[in-house]
């Protein structure tokens, strides 16, 4: 006897049981949305007999909640971005913006992260988003100002005469 789950028209094996009997078969199903069943597919001399439906379930969410508490601390040239774990979580993807236009990806498995060389006139945003396998959560997002107003190199244009023709 085999066993199958069956979804959407799409079909796996779980396992094979031999010889009849009581157990329990452990297997992990994917996430997604719908209803899912288990059917057995029953074997007559070696050629496929006859298939029941023994359950039905819906299987796990593809969706990691958001991080909660994310806080981004800034001092100097540092930037300190911590949050709080989520759980089912097997790593977080740390995306900082920062106002000069410049985007950084840092991937962790904690719950905090350092970020260095941020220049003091550049503020911006930081979100933060969980991850695992086959599934992942909506970011997070916290802001962090600018320590000091950027320098920049603009003269006045020229003054323009107009003259008289």
């Amino acid at each position: 006897m085999t066993f199958i789950e069956s979804a959407a028209g799409a079909r796996r094996t779980i396992g094979t049981v031999t010889g009849g009997g009581r157990g329990s078969l452990r297997f992990t199903p994917a996430p997604g949305r719908g209803r899912r069943t288990i059917e057995a597919q029953f074997e007559l001399a070696g050629m496929p007999a006859e298939r029941l439906t023994v359950t039905s379930f819906s299987p796990p969410s593809p969706r990691l909640a958001r991080p909660a508490r994310v806080r981004a601390n800034r001092r100097g040239t540092t930037l300190r971005v911590s949050w709080s774990r989520v759980r089912g979580a097997a790593r977080y993807e740390v995306v900082t913006n920062l106002r000069s236009g410049t985007q950084r990806l840092t991937k962790t498995r904690r719950t905090r992260v350092t970020l260095r060389r941020i220049r003091r006139s550049d503020g911006g945003r930081v979100r933060v988003r969980a991850m695992a396998e086959l599934k992942q959560g909506k970011p997070r997002a916290a802001r962090f100002r600018a320590l000091e107003r950027a320098r920049t190199r603009v003269e006045p244009l020229p003054r323009v005469r107009r003259g008289r023709r």
